[in-house]
């Protein structure tokens, strides 16, 4: 099955970031245990899947890993 993309996403919420890095998110895809999915456009134009880790999840790996604060 060959879908486009856009064609199965959600509005950008009000809590949602607008751009991350060079990307402008322009939709939801999904959200699920890890992190939300959004459909992001590099400079270009290319459209992009842009997953943002759950805050929680994200900090928990760097304090595991002891990349944190020494």
């Amino acid at each position: 099955m060959t879908t486009h993309a856009g064609e199965n996403s959600d509005a950008l919420r009000p809590e949602d970031p607008r751009e991350l890095g060079p990307y402008r998110l322009l939709s939801r895809l999904g959200r699920g245990g890890m992190g939300t999915v959004f459909l992001g456009q590099d400079p270009g134009g290319r459209r992009v899947a842009v997953k943002v880790i759950n805050r929680e999840l994200a900090g928990s790996r760097r304090s595991a890993t002891g990349s944190g604060a020494r």
